[in-house]
């Protein structure tokens, strides 16, 4: 399945809604926008349908998500089984690997849950104001991380503003 979008140049794609810039799931970092899933030096692309899922599951930490909402709201006009939702939830927890795929739970007959340690990444400090941490090499391996988030997600707001100029001249 390809991930390339086309624009026709008589059609501008629909607004979306503002989605939050990334979250987080403990070490692991989500970017929406993208659906792209950092996690240490690994950056993992998942497919857009996924991206939601993984994004409603993250504002909703701590709490079941049902199935039905799930289904309702990532494909909304489309007649789809519980067998996209299954292999979402799976792509999910393989990207996420061994040491993150136990924080998103299934409950049996309801939905699922994401642990409540999934968090936006704005609750915590900014990356690009926030002092370099001393001592410890894996708070300055994570300050490392966190700055090259604050520099794909400027990367990626740019490309959305010129793919839009580009839609709105043509």
């Amino acid at each position: 399945m390809s991930d390339i979008m086309t624009l026709s140049p008589h059609k501008a794609p629909a607004p979306q809604a503002a989605s939050p810039p990334s979250l987080r799931i403990g070490a692991a970092i989500f970017l929406p926008a993208p659906g792209f899933l950092m996690i240490g030096a690994q950056q993992k692309r998942l497919r857009p349908k996924t991206a939601e899922v993984l994004k409603l599951l993250l504002e909703n930490p701590g709490r079941i998500v049902p199935r039905g909402d799930l289904l309702r709201k990532v494909w909304p006009d489309a007649v789809v089984t519980d067998d996209n939702l299954t292999q979402s939830i799976s792509e999910i927890r393989r990207a996420l690997g061994p040491a993150l795929a136990d924080s998103l739970k299934t409950v049996q007959g309801r939905g699922y849950i994401l642990s409540p340690s999934a968090a936006p990444a704005e609750s915590a400090p900014d990356a690009m104001t926030s002092p370099v941490p001393t001592g410890e090499p894996h708070e300055s391996r994570v300050r490392q991380l966190e700055l090259r988030v604050v520099q794909l997600e400027r990367l990626i707001q740019q490309d959305s503003d010129e793919r839009h100029e580009m839609v709105n001249s043509a």
